[in-house]
């Protein structure tokens, strides 16, 4: 979420160039996305079009199913979420 938080506070540039080189990322609290305005929503988007055009590997958690996230109003994020493997983590004993 340090991208959008960084995107929110209008600092694109200084993580564009960071993000751009790495060949994978890992979102952690994808829940929290919802909470962000749409057009933030809408670069995370492109961020991750970008990725999969370049078969780079993206890696998502979220304390909540995708389809219980609230608030995500762009249908394409929903949609490239659904690109990938969903997987259901416990606790370890």
């Amino acid at each position: 979420m340090e991208y959008l938080v960084t995107l929110q506070k209008g600092y694109p540039d200084k993580y564009r160039e960071k993000f751009s080189q790495a060949d994978a990322i890992i979102i952690d609290n994808l829940q929290e996305l919802g909470l962000f305005r749409q057009c933030l929503q809408d670069r995370f988007s492109n961020l991750l079009k970008a990725y999969f055009a370049d078969y780079k590997q993206v890696v998502l958690f979220s304390r909540q199913p995708l389809d219980q996230i609230k608030g995500l109003a762009n249908p394409n994020l929903i949609s490239q979420f659904e690109w990938g493997l969903e997987v259901e983590m416990e606790e370890a004993c």
